[in-house]
């Protein structure tokens, strides 16, 4: 199945994958035939790393789920980097995607991050966040304008063509 990945061949959804992460990543950079993805539980600090750095170059994802993963700073911060410009990113599920030591600082920060991902990229219509990393004022002034904006757009482009 790897090597179909890495061809855009194989499947166009993977649900709760247990396929090895590195090797996932690997492939993950190379395809645009993979639609959507929802990876399984308990990914290891270095595979969520090798998915989030693979999406910088990935090309056809709409829809990643990594809810109830770990995800720490720094692959919370390669993720959102990797996605501010991603093409075709429409869904992105990162519900209870908090690491064991949250604290109030770490919250502000991972808003932040998330806030300034979804504010760049023009494509997503839909996140989804538990509501511990959600600061409502911050979401409701600049955040859900964006994304009824990114879908105005994309409703606006669809009947154009």
């Amino acid at each position: 199945m790897l090597h179909s990945l890495q061809h855009d061949q194989g499947p166009t959804e993977l649900f709760q994958c247990w396929i090895d992460a590195g090797s996932l990543a690997s492939a993950l950079g190379r395809n645009r035939g993979l639609k959507r993805l929802t990876m399984k539980h308990d990914l290891v600090k270095d595979e969520m790393l090798a998915i989030s750095q693979a999406l910088a170059t990935n090309k056809g994802l709409e829809h990643l789920s990594l809810c109830r993963q770990s995800i720490s700073d720094n692959t919370c911060n390669t993720m959102c980097n990797s996605l501010r410009t991603h093409m075709k990113i429409k869904s992105l599920d990162l519900f209870h995607t908090q690491d064991a030591l949250w604290t109030e600082k770490k919250m502000a920060t991972r808003i932040r991050t998330v806030a300034t991902m979804l504010y760049s990229n023009t494509v997503l219509e839909k996140s989804y966040l538990s509501s511990g990393e959600v600061d409502e004022q911050l979401f409701k002034d600049m955040i859900i304008p964006r994304l009824e904006m990114n879908r105005s757009l994309f409703k606006s482009q669809r009947r154009a063509v």
